[in-house]
């Protein structure tokens, strides 16, 4: 079972365009976000079962939801000839 992270998470950064590629993540949307933009929102059963399919490089629990970063959102940004650098919560690997 993951740890508890400690604080909000960043997204997949691709380096040749600074952009973000938005994460999975458990929590509702809030005011003025949408789906694939700033997250993509799932359920937590939806979640689980890509965590048992091993579809996620990591992911972490913070303040009762879940986030990670899919494997597919690696390979979309890699199918593109793109750079990608995940920015990952440390302290979530340190515990």
């Amino acid at each position: 079972m993951p740890k508890e992270a400690k604080g909000p998470r960043q997204g997949i950064v691709n380096k040749k365009t600074d952009q973000a590629t938005p994460i999975d993540t458990t929590r509702a949307p809030r005011a003025g976000e949408e789906d694939g933009r700033e997250y993509n929102f799932t359920t937590k059963e939806g979640f689980l079962d890509l965590v048992a399919q091993n579809g996620f490089i990591e992911h972490a629990q913070f303040g009762g939801n879940h986030y990670g970063t899919s494997v597919q959102a690696v390979k979309n940004i890699a199918e593109k000839e793109r750079i990608c650098i995940l920015d990952i919560e440390m302290e979530v690997c340190i515990e």
